[in-house]
């Protein structure tokens, strides 16, 4: 696993919040932020179609943020494909929080956002 770039910038499509880029064992990326994201509740619970870049394999139905299943289905999706303005758009901190133990993520993922979801707990 290697950092690729840190960025707090923003691009095409917005604003990024802040986070590292991260290479794993094949060298595809994935995003780490920085720290969690909050969400007001409405949206943190809301009903949701992915994008495509994130949800490219069928069926490509919303998923309810509220039921806690596909929540850390569509969580684990993110952090798995996700840029970091989705991660930023989708996911709950305090919800992560809760999913974390109970996601099923590659090791590397993991790994890489362990030391954020520590770091949060330790706040909460």
């Amino acid at each position: 696993m290697s950092v690729q770039h840190r960025s707090a910038n923003a691009d095409a499509a917005g604003p990024a919040p802040a986070h590292t880029t991260v290479l794993d064992r094949r060298g595809k990326p994935f995003v780490v932020l920085d720290e969690l994201p909050h969400l007001e509740p409405k949206r943190a619970l809301a009903t949701v179609e992915l994008p495509l870049r994130v949800d490219w394999s069928p069926p490509f139905t919303p998923r309810e943020l509220g039921d806690r299943s596909h929540r850390l289905e569509v969580y684990a999706r993110l952090l798995r494909e996700g840029r970091a303005e989705d991660i930023a758009s989708y996911v709950d901190g305090d919800l992560l929080l809760d999913a974390w133990d109970d996601m099923y993520l590659p090791r590397e993922i993991r790994a890489a956002w362990q030391p954020v979801i520590d770091a949060a707990r330790v706040r909460v």
